[in-house]
């Protein structure tokens, strides 16, 4: 998965850094840093800067004749007895030709209850923003 362009379309991630080893590409079993703009201003000092772990990314040829992608991280910025993150994104396509992104995180341990507490409606919101800033840019480009 590339993730050079980010920069252009995602104001939620707006940097990625991958070790060397995975050669400029995210894949499944990478442990990267993304860079996270949770209040939306754009300015670098703003970022939070959080640790994932690519566990899956996967392609499907639907019933359609459309293919879907699954990609799933999971969280490594805290120890796992004090907080479990695992965010799954899906990408598909209905029979009408309409793109169809989602995505989920989930949070578990003793930390997840302040995390809903203090920016789980941000992180609702900017996930959504995600979605839309994702499907305008690959439909512009002309790509599910």
């Amino acid at each position: 998965m590339d993730t050079s362009d980010y920069p252009m379309w995602n104001n939620f991630v707006p940097n990625i850094d991958l070790p060397s080893s995975s050669h400029g590409r995210l894949g499944a079993d990478v442990l990267f840093t993304e860079y996270v703009d949770m209040l939306g201003q754009g300015k670098p000092s703003g970022l939070i800067k959080m640790n994932l772990l690519m566990t899956t990314l996967q392609e499907k040829d639907e019933h359609n004749g459309s293919k879907s992608y699954e990609v799933v991280w999971l969280g490594k910025a805290y120890p796992s007895w004090a907080l479990r993150s695992e965010r799954v994104h899906k990408i598909s396509c209905n029979d009408q030709g309409i793109t169809k992104h989602d995505v989920l995180e989930t949070f578990s341990g003793p930390l997840a209850i302040l995390v809903r507490l203090f920016v789980g409606s941000t992180l609702v919101k900017r996930f959504e923003q995600w979605n839309e800033e994702l499907r305008d840019y690959t439909e512009t480009r002309g790509q599910a």
